[in-house]
């Protein structure tokens, strides 16, 4: 009796599961992130239009991951994932976006690897002469500030607690002063605005001039 109780609700399980699926096939169908107002789309995604469709032009060409969810669509996700740092099953129920969590999972973890494979060499440290003179200018012609090639700073990354079973990282290494657990990423970024160096390699505890 108990086999046939657990096959039953494994059977109503699978069809919640499909219909569920299917409406949030319907759902992604009908949806249109890029129809929404600019500064809608801005709050809910960080980037403005022009750039996301730009940076989905230069990396879609990539796209190896075997998904019927459309390439934008997973891109926005992870966009929305990072600029909000929410469960991935609240990202997937966003209605312009209707994705399972494992699928808002597998996004995520794909994504992320293409950004890094085919933009990361995109961030990168003045080293020319000509690199390092034009940062300087930048930096005086903008803000009045002589001899300067960077501008640095540290923010914390929030993180998932990290497991408690490994004596070599103990979970006090990553709590921070605010009171949780986080990676102390340090960040370079030039004239223009743009990142030309990144450092995530030092956990919350870590005072910024220890990095």
């Amino acid at each position: 009796m108990e086999e046939l109780l657990f096959v039953y609700a494994a059977i109503v399980e699978e069809e919640e599961s499909g219909g569920r699926r299917k409406i949030l096939k319907g759902l992604r169908d009908k949806s249109d992130p890029f129809t929404m107002q600019d500064t809608a789309f801005i709050n809910t995604f960080r980037f403005p239009k022009s750039l996301c469709k730009l940076l989905i032009s230069e990396l879609e060409p990539h796209d190896v991951q075997k998904s019927n969810i459309p390439f934008d669509l997973r891109f926005l996700t992870s966009l929305y994932f990072y600029g909000h740092g929410s469960y991935q099953k609240c990202v997937g129920n966003n209605y312009m976006l209707s994705m399972s969590q494992s699928s808002v999972s597998r996004a995520l973890h794909f994504i992320s690897k293409l950004i890094v494979d085919v933009k990361g060499s995109e961030i990168y440290f003045p080293s020319s002469a000509q690199d390092v003179s034009d940062a300087k200018k930048g930096f005086y012609t903008k803000f009045g500030i002589k001899g300067t090639i960077g501008a640095i700073d540290c923010t914390h990354i929030g993180i998932v607690s990290p497991s408690s079973t490994d004596a070599t990282t103990p979970l006090s290494l990553f709590m921070n002063r605010k009171g949780f657990y986080s990676l102390n990423v340090e960040a370079v970024c030039d004239h223009r605005l743009l990142f030309t160096a990144v450092n995530a390699r030092y956990p919350g505890s870590c005072h910024d001039s220890g990095i």
